[in-house]
């Protein structure tokens, strides 16, 4: 007898690869078909895991509750297997399933599938293959979603402390992507092979636009003032980069971690020089984090190239001077070397990113 449409369909599931043709058809007929109407749950969040489920016809949705809210994970279509990781783990259904249009789902109870993964070995390993694809998967996807938040938030937050300066609306990604590329170059060097990990590169790209947090604290008479500061507005000034440290260090004190870190680090320093003459505490070369060091050039190059409240853009080719005269004093010799090497690449930064505005 022919078989139906679905069960050739379904017989392609990784689940059953390796299978003879007696084995699929032993465990295909436990499987009970069941029916499910559009709006109406599989299974919840939290519940026990007691089937494992092939969807034969329509489509579902896998979603789990954040805060108050849902978040989609997956979509589910004709072919797809679920509702195997709790039923395997013994834990509680993880997410919901929910189904988007009229549904047909073969479902298969945990004890028949026990009893087949003693007969049939092949079974037992496509199930586990399947369950770590599918954690991996999931871990995957929630880490991304985790991260595309947090440089969302990262994003917001650091322009909360540009936007009160009208020409550095593009500041923040301009310097992110001056300190990935630098990372990035700066990987050539032997000497910097064993710090800057692509973890390194990540992080920096994500928290450096965190660097002049600490000017939400800084009065607009002295952050938006049009000429040159006086010495007691420039120590005002100078105290956005320990206000910006403190208020990240409140959260490493509760949450450690390499990311908040290197954002302290950047916060903290990224005005000091390497001959000592920088602020707040007058750090010297090495001793100053390798993020702050190239946070340093990645600044003070960007605040050359653009317009500022109190001063025109310089060209190109003045600033790239000006970083040369700086070599060894206020910047790193290696770190302003690779963006003297590289200046095309700055310039063309600069100019991708002259006129754009976070939304």
């Amino acid at each position: 007898m022919d078989k139906p449409n679905y069960i050739i369909k379904v017989k392609k599931n990784i689940i059953f690869k390796g299978l003879t043709e007696e084995e699929f058809d032993n465990i295909i007929l436990k499987f009970q078909k069941v029916i499910f109407k559009k709006g109406q749950f599989i299974f919840n969040e939290g519940d026990l895991g007691d089937n494992i489920y092939i969807v034969v016809e329509g489509e579902a949705i896998v979603q789990k509750k954040i805060g108050l809210g849902m978040r989609k994970l997956k979509r589910l279509i004709p072919g797809d297997c679920f509702g195997e990781i709790s039923l395997v783990s013994g834990e509680k259904r993880s997410a919901s399933v929910k189904a988007v249009s009229h549904m047909v789902c073969l479902v298969l109870h945990k004890t028949d599938l026990f009893l087949f993964f003693k007969e049939i070995p092949q079974l037992n390993y496509n199930i586990m293959h399947l369950l770590s694809n599918r954690m991996k998967t999931s871990e995957a996807l929630a880490n991304k979603q985790i991260l595309d938040a947090y440089q969302i938030l990262i994003f917001s937050l650091s322009n909360l402390a540009e936007s009160r300066d009208p020409d550095t609306g593009s500041h923040l990604y301009r310097v992110r992507e001056y300190c990935r590329l630098l990372s990035q170059l700066l990987t050539n060097l032997p000497k910097f092979t064993h710090i800057i990990s692509p973890l390194f590169i990540d992080s920096i790209y994500n928290v450096s636009p965190l660097h002049d947090i600490g000017k939400v604290g800084i009065p607009d008479s002295i952050l938006l003032k049009q000429g040159r500061l006086s010495h007691k507005e420039f120590d005002v000034m100078k105290s956005h980069t320990t206000i910006g440290a403190k208020t990240i260090n409140n959260v490493l004190r509760k949450f450690q971690h390499p990311t908040f870190q290197m954002a302290s680090n950047i916060i903290h320093f990224h005005h000091e020089k390497y001959d000592g003459t920088g602020y707040p505490l007058k750090l010297k070369g090495s001793k100053i984090p390798l993020e702050a060091r190239i946070m340093a050039i990645a600044d003070v190059y960007d605040a050359l190239v653009s317009k500022r409240v109190y001063k025109q853009a310089m060209s190109y080719e003045d600033t790239i001077k000006i970083i040369k005269e700086g070599v060894g004093t206020h910047f790193d010799p290696d770190i302003a070397e690779i963006m003297i090497a590289n200046k095309e690449k700055f310039e063309k930064i600069h100019h991708q990113y002259e006129n754009c505005a976070f939304t």
